[in-house]
């Protein structure tokens, strides 16, 4: 089992560190989603580590900030938390941690999703419609 957590700030991951190390599930987390003090990863789009969790299976409970709801829809592919809220993690991981089902479907689902809008076939996808744009727009001078 693995998780990956998408954190606002060190607060939010020391709270959860401790947590988790209290209720001894710290060895379940194989993944964090360390918080970056560089502003603009913070407000950027969706992050590459997000989709790549769910490219492979593995639940994420991240914050509704900056471009997770892009990828996130809450309680279908996975979950969505208030930033800066640590406590708003627990609900979701222990709904995850109890329920073997629910795990199972929050993971296919977030795997088929990912590989939907972000997977191989979907970047193939779209840079071949800018090239066919670029193309006929060249074509029209």
């Amino acid at each position: 089992m693995a998780y990956c957590l998408e954190y606002q700030s060190p607060a939010v991951r020391r709270w959860m560190k401790q947590w988790l190390q209290e209720r001894r599930h710290w060895g379940l987390l194989t993944e964090f989603i360390s918080w970056d003090s560089d502003r603009r990863s913070r407000h950027s789009c969706v992050g590459s580590r997000l989709i790549e969790a769910m490219l492979l299976g593995t639940p994420v409970i991240a914050t509704n900030h900056g471009g997770n709801a892009e990828a996130i829809t809450d309680g279908v592919n996975g979950y969505l938390v208030p930033p800066e809220i640590p406590e708003a993690f627990v609900a979701p991981l222990r709904r995850l941690l109890s329920d073997a089902a629910e795990w199972q479907r929050i993971s296919e689902t977030a795997r088929k999703q990912a590989l939907c809008h972000y997977g191989v076939d979907a970047h193939i996808k779209g840079v071949m419609n800018i090239y066919g744009e670029l193309a006929r727009s060249s074509a029209a001078r």
